[in-house]
């Protein structure tokens, strides 16, 4: 069951069927990375890139994350697998190469010839990309510095209940946590 019991997934036929309409079967499929194609500015579809390709992709995505882990020692090797680039597609068309963002890389993937006028595609690690809120300003101000225990003597029982129309407690305390980050990162700032 998947799709919060909405339909099936059938691992012998790979295939998803709706359990309440009669819908089209649709394939099931196992990935990691995902073409990001772009429909609007705002909006992007992302379709699952084959199992073979996906397998060489992976490999050079996690050999430039070795890599970057120990930047400092070995700054050669790093710049060495930047620049390498692993050929995709049923028929060798296309080739999956690393780019860097800042401190972020990306992966995406290009026609195979020596000239074209069209965009990299980009590739997606992952199905959902998301975003924590507080995440810029907790990550910029390094290591934890204090920890804080916020113990409670009820519990959540009280809040469970319909006719109590408070915040509960984790509510709370994660409020209390963004505020303080964002006042930290704010006065980090102005330094």
């Amino acid at each position: 069951m998947i799709e919060s019991f909405r339909a099936t997934a059938d691992l012998k036929t790979m295939t998803i069927k709706d359990n309440f309409i009669d819908g089209a079967c649709r394939q099931l499929t196992s990935a990691i990375w995902y073409e990001r194609r772009f429909v609007s500015e705002d909006n992007f579809e992302l379709d699952p890139v084959s199992s073979l390709d996906e397998k060489r992709i992976e490999d050079l995505y996690l050999r430039a994350m070795d890599a970057y882990a120990t930047l400092d020692e070995n700054h050669d090797d790093f710049y060495k697998i930047m620049k390498e680039e692993v050929t995709i597609g049923e028929l060798g068309e296309y080739k999956a190469f690393l780019t860097r963002d800042g401190a972020k890389i990306c992966m995406k993937k290009r026609r195979n010839t020596v000239v074209t006028l069209e965009a990299p595609i980009e590739l997606q690690r992952g199905y959902e990309t998301y975003e924590v809120d507080g995440e810029k300003e907790e990550t910029s101000l390094g290591q934890v510095g204090h920890l804080v225990f916020v113990i409670h003597g009820i519990g959540e029982a009280m809040w469970n209940r319909d006719d109590v129309r408070i915040t509960s407690l984790r509510e709370t305390v994660e409020k209390l946590r963004r505020t303080v980050h964002r006042k930290q990162y704010e006065a980090w700032k102005q330094r």
